[in-house]
């Protein structure tokens, strides 16, 4: 089984009111994305988790890097059996955050917002305010009835070179036009973040806050 190496970044706020937990794309420490993090605008008041991805071998290469899960294309099944051994440990992680603060959004970029989807709205039942998904696919899964009325936010830029936006958003309104979502286009971006970005995502997550306490 997959272990993590405990090398997650926390950004502690003064006061905690709220708990982001956030995976990373592809190939990247949860340390790049802290500079990210410690600029853009957030909820106030709220701690973020970026988590650390377990390595893996890449394929065909004596590599290791960062990564929720490998894609085969020769063995598609590879795709499901990654996802479903790496949301098991983020929803220990889930779980852990919850006992401190039961105020969480669940995030991700590429292949975090894919494992994001897939650990919130399939494994875990660790109650969400939020799952928001950046520049990814949608994987083929047995969503959970039961999470249809979580907020659900994907933003993805039109000009994405590695996971294609006409592939995605139709997916994403086929698949998901019975859940509480809604998907946001960014002309112009490619396969990563943007300022505008995050000021969409918090203006969300705001909206989320809101109708929990309705």
């Amino acid at each position: 089984m997959l272990q993590f190496k405990k090398e997650d970044i926390i950004i502690h706020p003064k006061v905690h009111k709220y708990t982001l937990v956030f995976l990373p794309g592809w190939s990247r420490s949860a340390n790049k994305d802290l500079n990210v993090f410690k600029t853009v605008p957030f909820i106030e008041n709220m701690k973020i988790r970026i988590v650390q991805p377990p390595h893996r071998q890449v394929l065909t290469t004596t590599r290791s890097l960062p990564s929720w899960f490998m894609i085969d294309l020769d063995v598609p099944s590879t795709l499901m059996a990654g996802l479903n051994e790496t949301s098991r440990l983020i929803d220990e992680i889930l779980q852990e955050e919850y006992d401190l603060c039961p105020n969480i959004f669940l995030g991700g970029f590429s292949q975090g917002g894919v494992t994001a989807l897939y650990t919130g709205l399939v494994t875990s039942r660790i109650p969400l305010l939020g799952i928001f998904a950046l520049s990814c696919f949608i994987p083929s899964a047995k969503w959970k009835e039961d999470r249809k009325k979580i907020p659900l936010f994907i933003y993805h830029g039109n000009r994405d070179e590695i996971v294609p936006y006409n592939i995605t958003r139709p997916a994403a309104e086929r698949v998901f036009k019975d859940f509480n979502f809604n998907f946001e286009n960014d002309p112009g971006l490619g396969h990563t973040y943007s300022w505008k970005e995050f000021i969409v995502l918090k203006k969300w997550m705001k909206k989320c806050l809101y109708y929990e306490k309705l």
